[in-house]
């Protein structure tokens, strides 16, 4: 028998000279019934793969069939998360599971784990994925000579905070103030290597560059603001 199937057994319980009892009910019971279960009708159902005996029991006599459950061949390894999304530097678990030709789960079997581009995103022998750089990267999982994939998106940790200084400064007509910018994630680090624009609320009264450096036109106050990934900071300028 394979793991899912089942077959019916039939008992024929005898008298003292070889004749069939007509309508004698046979009690049925199984040694394992984690490998088979039997009804009381003498249906086998196979469970997982073992051995177990089916017993046929009437008035203290008995008889004992022994069975062998087999598995089901490995048809199919499956990668769950099919796709996932992580940033630099974080993680996700993949599970992997070797299925047979009947969708049934088969244990006992190893699975190894690869990246196309460990440069990308790594796998460890758990499944574990670690991004490394922005990119996308697939995981294969390998058992019994067949494997599953799964495509992982590695993303830049988004800017949390921008940071201008010093937020408030003032810069003479014709005179220049640098502004500096740090970006921060959501838990402080500092990112490098991301875009940031500079604009200023007011052209007549103080310009900005690209790099942040304020140039008074015109006495007044402005407000020079700093944007990066829909994050803003800002800086009050005042041109004495």
């Amino acid at each position: 028998m394979t793991t899912g199937s089942a077959r019916a057994l039939t008992g024929v319980v005898l008298d003292v000279s070889g004749s069939p009892i007509s309508g004698a009910q046979l009690h049925w019971t199984t040694q394992n019934p984690g490998i088979a279960t039997v009804s009381q009708l003498g249906l086998v159902t196979a469970v997982q793969p073992g051995r177990t005996q089916i017993a046929a029991s009437k008035a203290g006599r008995s008889a004992i069939v022994p069975v062998t459950v087999a598995a089901l061949p490995a048809a199919l390894v499956r990668v769950t998360p099919p796709s996932s999304n992580i940033f630099v530097g974080s993680t996700t678990q993949l599970a992997g599971e070797v299925l047979d030709t009947g969708g049934g789960l088969l244990r006992g079997y190893t699975i190894a784990w690869t990246s196309t581009s460990a440069a990308v995103a790594t796998v460890n022998a758990s499944g574990v994925v670690t991004g490394v750089a922005s990119g996308n990267v697939v995981i294969t999982a390998t058992a019994a000579g067949l494997s599953g994939t799964a495509v992982v998106s590695v993303r830049p940790v988004p800017v949390a905070t921008v940071n201008v200084a010093p937020t408030t400064g003032s810069v003479a007509v014709g005179q220049t103030l640098q502004l500096t910018v740090s970006l921060l994630d959501a838990v402080g680090n500092v990112l490098t290597g991301r875009p940031v624009s500079w604009s200023s609320a007011s052209t007549a009264t103080a310009t900005v560059t690209s790099a942040g450096l304020v140039r008074g036109i015109k006495r007044g106050t402005t407000t020079i603001t700093t944007t990066s990934e829909g994050k803003v900071g800002m800086a009050s300028i005042t041109v004495p």
